[in-house]
């Protein structure tokens, strides 16, 4: 009987230690669960604050741009400090609403858990717009606490050039990004919305019967400029405003008909004219697939980084002309009080001592002579209007312009193979026609009607016919009245240098000149165009550091080799050119081709859309006497052979762009930063 009492004596102690034991890791295991629920709460609110500052400084960055807008508006052009200021002011403010000592605490509450956040003071540079802050979160799940102290990179991105500007290939908006064939892209590519791809090229020749050819899918590589542990080009999709279609080559030379159209081979533009939003599923033409599957219709093995870009603000030409416009005008136009009259047409050296203004314009004549018009203490002031609204410089001349010219209600004509003109300073060309009293018995113009203005002259503000000319400083050109062109020029070789700002269509067409030459254009410019370019048999150097951007609202197309090329043996071009230019359209398309052309773009190109088309390898005639027949490689060897469409990203394009500091236009852009954790430390 002892025994059993004693055995159960001992199961009871043992019975209740377990007992014991049992609750008490119960109990534990709460309060563990409670401080994990804690962390978890603290981190919540770390979370929370950075993304309720992140979105108060993405508005902060509108509000920047919209007042820097507002200021150039008025010519007050800011530099780098104030306008990385002018955010880090709201920068500032936006942290101290939420300081711990002093702000409102960032916080949530259900029940008996919650979490308190704030910014902890934290030094700056004050010219950085990326700044490593301090929050301290604290999380309570019932009892338990946790303190968490965590460093976040928070700010925006500055640049003194567009976004645009950063990328080999880029789309914007709802466009397009269309690749045909063999096109070879060495840099980062940004697509904001579909892709278009094909292993076929076309030819835009009228006089080529197959204008589409075989060839390989295009080609993306090179190394990225974006910080990155891969230097591997980036690649950037938009799955959400975006799809890939995959062109069915079989479809693209198919007399049965594609697309309801029997009979008739498809052509370029029913490619590239689609409606590829509209389209809710494949068809005979494409095959529709996810934008990330874009990677598996590349030519080359070291492929891009894929990564994923919402969609981006254009950049604003129109607006850029403009202000290009107004500044000009500051600098250039005085009132009409401020002239000297002169009033004979000129035709030989002027060296003025004032403000002069040529009522009768400028009329070159054939003498021998070399003629300068110019102040005669240096940077002058000079008006030219002209009976008959033009401007003539006729054959075998030679004069230099240097100063400020407003030609108002008159334009610039250049005629003859062999004349030769240099244009220099600063140019304000309005085709207006001012309505002045021209009579040369009056001492002065008549001030009462001198700013009413009738319809405008015809023709563009400068036409080149011939010659060799150079166009070196900064100018606003304004369109004709019957026309949309403000730049025209048909042939000869020309200089361009400094910043032009082009209120209607730039059109240079070596078509219309001479058959055995192209138009030459040497560049080291930017040009701003409130319309469309259109380069046709044109030969672009860019020698040395040079380079050429053009930012156009309208479409641009450069085609080098033409129908009326292609007999000569300059038009195989297996020497390729080499071009350092960047060209954006914002509301069109940029069109390239490398089938017959062959070039290299050091730069980039974007738009809304942008269409690109090549083949790789070499192109032989295949009969002399027929002239524009080609023979044109097999896939096989186009594998072998660089592409004749080639675009490498080059940094040194932005320089260019500064050229706008030199008539004192400064640019300033802010883009939105990801919020990055660099560090997270608990406190207890």
């Amino acid at each position: 009987f002892v025994i059993t009492i004693m055995v159960l004596l001992i199961a009871t102690v043992i019975g209740t230690t377990l007992i014991t034991f049992s609750m008490n890791g119960i109990t534990r295991n709460e309060h563990r669960e409670k401080t994990n629920q804690a962390a978890k709460l603290a981190e919540d609110g770390i979370d929370h604050i950075t993304l309720k500052i992140n979105k108060e400084l993405e508005q902060a960055i509108e509000e920047v741009l919209e007042d820097t807008k507002k200021k150039y508006y008025k010519l007050n052009f800011i530099s780098k400090s104030q306008f990385i200021n002018a955010f880090n002011d709201k920068f500032d403010d936006i942290l101290q609403k939420y300081e711990c000592d002093s702000g409102t605490h960032v916080m949530n509450e259900n029940g008996e858990k919650k979490y308190d956040a704030c910014y902890i003071k934290t030094p700056a540079n004050p010219l950085d717009t990326i700044r490593t802050v301090k929050f301290k979160s604290v999380g309570t799940a019932n009892d338990a606490t946790k303190t968490v102290v965590a460093e976040v990179k928070l700010g925006a991105v500055y640049s003194d050039v567009p976004k645009i500007l950063n990328y080999a290939v880029s789309t914007s908006g709802d466009g397009n990004l269309m690749l045909n064939g063999g096109v070879s892209i060495n840099g980062d590519v940004k697509a904001d919305g579909n892709i278009i791809v094909s292993n076929s090229a076309y030819i835009p020749s009228p006089l080529i019967e197959r204008r589409w050819k075989d060839s390989t899918y295009p080609a993306i590589g090179g190394e990225t400029v974006f910080p990155s542990e891969s230097k591997n080009a980036k690649l950037f999709v938009n799955p959400s405003n975006g799809r890939l279609f995959v062109i069915k080559p079989e479809a693209l030379d198919n007399w049965k008909g594609c697309d309801n159209k029997f009979f008739d081979r498809v052509n370029y533009n029913d490619v590239f004219k689609h409606n590829f939003h509209e389209m809710k599923e494949s068809n005979c033409l494409y095959d529709i697939q996810s934008v990330k599957n874009v990677t598996s219709y590349l030519f080359n093995e070291d492929l891009p980084d894929l990564m994923e870009t919402g969609t981006a603000e254009p950049f604003d030409v129109e607006n850029m002309v403009n202000i290009g416009k107004m500044a000009l005008a500051q600098k250039v136009i005085k009132n009409d009080n401020e002239y000297s009259v002169y009033k004979l047409p000129v035709n030989s050296s002027y060296y003025a001592k004032k403000p002069t203004w040529f009522k009768y314009g400028i009329q070159t004549i054939i003498d021998g002579k070399t003629h300068e018009i110019k102040g005669e203490n240096g940077n002058e002031y000079f008006r030219l209007t002209a009976l008959l609204g033009n401007n003539n410089f006729i054959d075998r001349t030679k004069y230099t312009l240097d100063g400020n010219f407003h030609l108002y209600g008159s334009n610039i004509i250049i005629t003859g193979l062999y004349s030769s003109n240099t244009f220099k300073g600063n140019y304000y060309i309005s085709n207006k026609k001012p309505v002045i009293n021209i009579d040369p018995d009056d001492e002065k113009p008549d001030e009462s009607k001198s700013y009413e203005e009738k319809k405008g002259i015809p023709r563009a503000s400068i036409r080149i016919e011939d010659g060799k000319h150079t166009f070196d400083g900064n100018f606003y050109l304004d369109k004709g009245d019957i026309t949309n062109k403000a730049l025209n020029i048909n042939r000869g070789e020309h200089t361009f240098k400094g910043v032009y700002f082009v209120d209607g269509d730039l059109e240079i067409n070596g078509v219309l000149g001479s058959p055995l030459k192209p138009a030459i254009i040497n560049a080291d410019a930017i040009f701003f165009v409130n319309g469309n370019v259109d380069l046709k048999h044109v030969l672009i150097n860019t020698p040395g550091d040079s380079g050429l951007i053009i930012f156009a609202t309208g479409d641009i197309t450069y085609n080098y080799a033409t129908s009326q090329g292609n007999n000569l043996e300059d038009y195989f071009n297996e020497k390729q050119q080499e071009i350092n230019m960047f060209l954006y359209s914002q509301k069109g398309k940029v069109e390239l081709h490398g089938t017959v052309s062959n070039y290299k773009i050091n730069g980039g190109v974007a738009g809304k859309n942008v269409f690109l088309t090549g083949i790789r390898g070499s192109i032989e005639r295949a009969s002399i006497k027929s002239g524009f027949t080609r023979n044109f490689p097999s896939v096989r060897e186009q594998e072998k052979s660089e592409s004749r469409l080639m675009i490498d990203y080059d940094e040194d394009i932005v320089t260019t762009f500064h050229k706008l500091q030199n008539i004192g236009i400064t640019y300033h852009d802010l883009d939105s930063f990801k919020p990055i954790m660099v560090s997270r430390k608990y406190e207890n």
